[in-house]
């Protein structure tokens, strides 16, 4: 309750232009460093990771123009704690592992209708919510599978995840991915957020798969779960 209290001081880490923040897993805080206000000047553009108890500079967790991250605006951790980075200039979502390495773009600005991101969130369910500033609207991405309960339970149920190459191979045609699926007592429906790649090569569906193991609270009746990319271009 204590007004005027300074948490983080101007030029810790290069903070210049604090835009949006956020506790991650690890109890850190994390800002958005994107453009100041008139008369600042910042030379460190990217994502600052603080203390979360002191407000010491830790690192520079996604560096200035790292992976076409120019002017980053919100931000959120998935379930796997995986960064969501909403970038204004670009019109894009980019999305890095718990190290800050770059994994890939969950929402581009060829792929999407979506202006200037603002703001991000989850919602209960696992989508993602994306503020959009000049276009007046809030977007849902939801790409991905959806992992159901056949009923709901009154304590905590997980399962782990993981991606497995069918006819698409992780890396050219999607990014391959693992984790967990949680679900809060009376959740029945979680999404996991997935990524496919377009390359340009006339090479027809292809297919990849999701597999369930290691269930906490429940067991797993379908396992496996097929994704298909539509090549655009195939007859």
């Amino acid at each position: 309750g204590q007004s005027g209290a300074t948490f983080v001081p101007t030029g810790s880490g290069g903070l210049a232009g604090p835009l949006d923040l956020i506790f991650g897993p690890d109890g850190n805080l994390y800002v958005a460093n994107g453009t100041p206000m008139s008369g600042f000047t910042n030379t460190n553009y990217g994502v600052l990771e603080f203390n979360g108890t002191t407000g010491n500079f830790i690192t520079t967790f996604v560096g200035s123009g790292a992976n076409g991250v120019t002017d980053p605006r919100g931000l959120a951790f998935d379930q796997d704690g995986r960064l969501y980075v909403a970038d204004l200039d670009t019109d894009a979502i980019h999305r890095f592992n718990s190290q800050g390495q770059h994994l890939d773009d969950p929402v581009t600005s060829s792929a999407s209708s979506l202006v200037s991101p603002v703001g991000l969130v989850f919602d209960a369910q696992g989508g993602l919510l994306v503020s959009s500033r000049d276009g007046n609207a809030v977007y849902r991405y939801d790409r991905g599978v959806t992992v159901t309960l056949s009923a709901a339970s009154a304590t905590p149920v997980s399962a782990n995840y993981a991606t497995a190459d069918g006819t698409a191979t992780a890396g050219k045609d999607y990014t391959a991915q693992a984790g967990t699926v949680s679900f809060a007592p009376g959740q029945t429906s979680r999404l996991v957020l997935l990524v496919t790649h377009f390359d340009g090569t006339v090479d027809g569906n292809e297919t990849f798969s999701v597999q369930l193991s290691n269930p906490t609270g429940a067991t797993i009746g379908t396992g496996t779960a097929t994704v298909t990319i539509v090549d655009p271009s195939f007859p």
